[in-house]
């Protein structure tokens, strides 16, 4: 098998404007298990928090983990 040389990577919108990406990266990280990378890493702001599948076989779990952190 050939590992990937690439992978998906999306910045979607992120509200409320009261909170940041980085602040969002660490409380996600802490209380759901998941990391959803702040957009301030990829020089991209503070409103867009990064979402990637680049290879990952958790990804629906950690996505599913990660929706019903936000809800």
């Amino acid at each position: 098998m050939v590992p990937p040389r690439a992978g998906t990577v999306c910045f979607p919108r992120f509200k409320p404007d009261t909170l940041g990406t980085s602040e969002l990266s660490a409380w996600s990280a802490k209380e759901a298990g998941v990391n959803a990378g702040a957009s301030a890493v990829f020089d991209y702001g503070e409103r867009q928090p990064c979402a990637s599948a680049s290879g990952r076989e958790n990804f629906p779990d950690g996505l599913l983990r990660l929706s019903a952190f936000l809800t």
